[in-house]
């Protein structure tokens, strides 16, 4: 049983790892939007500096496209998880 148990660890480990950088990527990313979300809510920015809002906009746009990314890995690799588990 516990050879069984060790090999069955073994196998999940790469899906965990999997599930482990998905959310660290789904944190960092999310930190990210909200740095890059309050910069664009800087009063007057886009007046003041629209090649720097255009900037910001477009890092926004990538981080979230990322981050949709990022969430679709983890759920991929937590259903798989969940399927090896049953």
């Amino acid at each position: 049983i516990r050879r069984a148990a060790a090999e069955k660890r073994t196998e999940l480990a790469p899906l965990r790892r999997r599930i482990a950088e998905a959310e660290t990527a789904v944190k960092r990313l999310g930190g990210e939007i909200t740095a890059i979300d309050a910069a664009l809510a800087e009063a007057g920015l886009f007046a003041r500096d629209p090649a720097r809002a255009a900037v910001l906009a477009k890092g926004r746009a990538d981080a979230a496209a990322a981050l949709a990314r990022a969430e679709d890995d983890w759920l991929d690799a937590s259903a798989a998880f969940e399927a090896a588990m049953s």
